[in-house]
């Protein structure tokens, strides 16, 4: 098993793993990095409920929380190899996209918004489950909660 490091700095430090699929990330390679390793269950940033919560939810109620991911498939229903391999894609890019700040997410229309929630959960949705358009019957779900006119 080989073990690629992203810098110099992080070759020595502790990895941390996901509590829900088998990646393991170091605290200083993340987007976001950790300032301190996480005490409970952790969550990988390669899980479509990560960019759910931060588009979609509009409250910190448990009871939506679940009912969104539920409808968008999360957990469970996500391929693992699918996300591993975008991982990897992204890992080893030798340069990675242009990436918005926060603060400008933020100043984007909601309509923007929304339709790049769709195209991420496009991207996260495995392959092997489309069918004619339809990712298991979730598309016309999604479309209800984030309509985008390209008007």
């Amino acid at each position: 098993m080989s073990v690629v490091a992203s810098s110099a700095s992080c070759r020595w430090a502790p990895l941390i793993q996901c509590d829900y699929c088998p990646l393991l990330f170091h605290a200083d390679c993340l987007e976001f990095p950790l300032a301190s390793l996480p005490t409970g269950r952790w969550m990988c940033p390669n899980h479509a409920e990560n960019y759910l919560e931060e588009k979609l939810l509009n409250s910190v109620s448990l009871t939506e929380r679940v009912r969104l991911w539920d409808r968008f498939g999360g957990g469970s229903r996500l391929n693992q190899d699918a996300v591993k391999l975008a991982f990897l894609t992204r890992a080893h890019r030798p340069h990675p996209p242009f990436r918005l700040k926060r603060w400008e997410v933020n100043q984007l229309d909601e309509k923007l918004v929304r339709l790049l929630a769709w195209q991420r959960l496009q991207q996260l949705l495995p392959v092997n489950g489309v069918n004619g358009g339809c990712v298991q019957g979730h598309t016309i779900e999604a479309m209800e909660i984030l309509p985008v006119d390209i008007d």
